[in-house]
């Protein structure tokens, strides 16, 4: 029996978007079995009374730097938006992450690569992720037929759809969440342990007694336009 490993994350989070390639990289390998639950961070942050690193000036400043080398480590490619508070705190991701919920429940297959491409339009080509033809965008760009798309942009609104965001946000904060990513791994006798960042993969690989291999760079992996 495989470990377990739950992902919560926001696509708001350029640190969830490695973590969440990082991990896909290694669940290849076959070290563990993956869950992805969307989670919404502005409520993590509200609840834990905590601030994303882009609102202190400092953080921000070293932010552009880190990111610039966790992307260039895993062979990836991030571009800063153009404005981050107001793609972060006005215009937000709930809606993003409730989209992504509502098409867990309508195809689970579309789960990861509509999670890359939302991160993709906010992180590498400085687009909008808040509005319904933002929605229609990815559901095309991810193959999804039209009645599918209607049918998730109709789930998403619905009172089960917003419960899986709070639900999985509750649960993240209750395993001590303060941010994104946060990675709860569950080895097969029942050990655990929660991780914050995107650079504890060597810690996770220790924990559940694999060897570190690395950033695992694939073509597949690679963050495209």
């Amino acid at each position: 029996m495989l470990p377990k490993i739950t992902l919560y994350y926001d696509v708001i989070s350029p640190y969830s978007w490695i973590a969440f390639e990082t991990l896909l990289r290694y669940q290849k390998k076959e070290y563990f079995d993956l869950i992805l639950k969307p989670i919404f961070l502005g409520g993590v942050m509200k609840e834990t009374s905590n601030r994303p690193p882009a609102m202190v000036p400092a953080k921000g400043r070293y932010m552009e730097k880190d990111l610039d080398m966790m992307s260039r480590y895993y062979g990836m490619k991030l571009v800063q938006p153009k404005d981050f508070f107001d793609t972060a705190i006005t215009k937000g991701t709930l809606n993003a992450v409730r989209f992504l919920a509502a098409i867990e429940k309508e195809d689970s297959k579309y789960l990861v690569p509509a999670s890359r491409e939302f991160w993709k339009r906010l992180w590498l080509r400085q687009e909008s992720a808040h509005e319904e033809s933002d929605f229609l965008e990815v559901g095309d760009k991810i193959g999804l037929k039209k009645e599918s798309i209607d049918g998730v942009l109709k789930k998403m609104s619905s009172p089960s759809i917003k419960d899986v965001i709070k639900n999985n946000t509750a649960e993240a904060i209750a395993d001590g969440a303060f941010g994104a990513p946060w990675i709860k791994v569950e080895k097969a006798n029942g050990e655990r342990h929660s991780f914050f960042g995107s650079d504890r993969m060597p810690q996770i690989c220790f924990f559940i007694e694999k060897p570190f291999l690395g950033p695992l760079i694939e073509e597949e992996c690679r963050s495209k336009i």
